[in-house]
């Protein structure tokens, strides 16, 4: 009788097994289905192929959530104007920043090209050499607002994707598949089952929780949809509004790249071996979140 009751024990484990897989491979199956209708409906797999260098000119609109004059809302609204261009095929990004508003000052830009990557900064008129440069780590924030360029990431890693079923985005039926990025968490993607355009994205963001992405408004270039407006949502709460002013392609970067020869080259900053002694990791680990925050918000997205 034990006999019996350990091969039935056995016969249900390898049939729970067996399910588990199959539900796997037809989440992979249906992917990969998705997956191909999206590209088709971004231009095609050979288009985006060629899609190597993209210039996208924007304003912003920064809520400054929890850190504005009052202390709660309506939070202050920081306008800021700038572009970011990236070239694939070379592995290089640069972007630039600007403040338009009063209650904020700033002018400053990030260029992403090997050994001669720089923090630039244009009213000090100084640029800072980073150390140790990453072109993925640097371009992949404007590579998750920017669909295109999110499709074009799905399509080379589809290996990734999973179909996470559907759901209603603005009571429209989406497609909702999930794939891992070269860098950070993975991101779940909602595809309108109608015209296969991105509308929204998700991912988890350590102590941001949930960052949300809308995108509206496509219009082509050179027979591919780029969205003119997109929304950044953190925790629920609208942290950006974003207008791309203009979408280019095919668009050299090298004038990007350089910085002019009045700038000058300031020593990248060396940290204080003092100041990385751990005083307290909860109450440091706080505060530099909280300080840390608009400036976290900004690299996620620009």
């Amino acid at each position: 009788m034990k006999k019996y009751q350990l091969l039935l024990m056995s016969l249900l484990l390898m049939s729970n097994a067996l399910n588990a897989q199959n539900l796997t491979q037809a989440s992979i199956d249906k992917a990969r289905e998705v997956i191909d209708q999206v590209v088709e409906a971004y231009g095609g797999s050979e288009k985006l192929n060629q899609l190597n260098a993209v210039k996208i000119d924007f304003e912003d609109s920064n809520m400054s959530v929890n850190q504005s004059r009052k202390p709660g809302p309506p939070w202050d609204v920081n306008q800021v104007k700038g572009s970011s261009i990236v070239d694939f095929e070379n592995q290089q990004f640069a972007t630039t920043n600007q403040s338009i508003s009063d209650t904020r000052n700033f002018h400053n830009g990030t260029i992403i090209n090997g050994e001669k990557s720089y923090q630039v900064y244009y009213r000090p008129n100084t640029a800072t050499p980073i150390t140790e440069p990453s072109f993925m780590n640097t371009a992949g924030p404007f590579i998750r607002v920017t669909p295109a360029l999110l499709v074009k990431q799905l399509m080379q890693r589809a290996y990734t994707a999973h179909y996470l079923g559907q759901a209603d985005v603005e009571e429209k039926p989406h497609d909702v598949v999930t794939f891992t990025m070269e860098v950070g968490p993975s991101i779940s993607l909602y595809f309108d089952q109608k015209d296969h355009l991105l509308n929204k994205s998700e991912r988890y963001f350590g102590a941001f929780g949930k960052v949300g992405y809308r995108f509206y408004d496509y219009q082509k270039v050179d027979g591919i949809p780029f969205n003119q407006r997109f929304e950044l949502y953190v925790s629920g709460e609208n942290n950006m509004k974003r207008q791309n002013i203009r979408t280019q392609v095919k668009q050299p970067i090298v004038k990007h790249t350089e910085f002019s020869d009045q700038m000058t080259q300031v020593a990248p900053i060396q940290p204080d071996p003092l100041a990385r002694q751990e005083i307290s990791v909860k109450a440091s680990t706080s505060l530099a979140v909280m300080a840390l925050m608009p400036y976290l918000l900004k690299w996620m997205i620009t």
